[in-house]
């Protein structure tokens, strides 16, 4: 379904990132980003309540790529 096109490229990266995990060595090997969201570094989804028309402060000061590979971000709100 079109609901979920937009991240199918996406999960194809990441499972092959995951294949590589298993034949290359760890330094060969594309690992995925250590994220920091307004200072939270758990896996958790984070929600956040705002009211209409409120802004909100989003960072991603202290994330990081393990392999030293540059980050971009991109905010999506649904």
């Amino acid at each position: 379904p079109a609901a979920v096109t937009r991240w199918q490229a996406p999960v194809q990266r990441d499972f092959a990132a995951r294949m590589d995990w298993c034949v290359k060595p760890p330094r060969a090997a594309n690992h995925p980003p250590k994220v920091v969201l307004n200072g939270d570094r758990t896996p958790a989804v984070r929600y956040l309540d705002a009211a209409p028309g409120q802004r909100l402060r989003l960072s991603a000061l202290g994330s990081a790529d393990p392999d030293g590979d540059t980050l971009t971000y991109r905010w999506e709100i649904f």
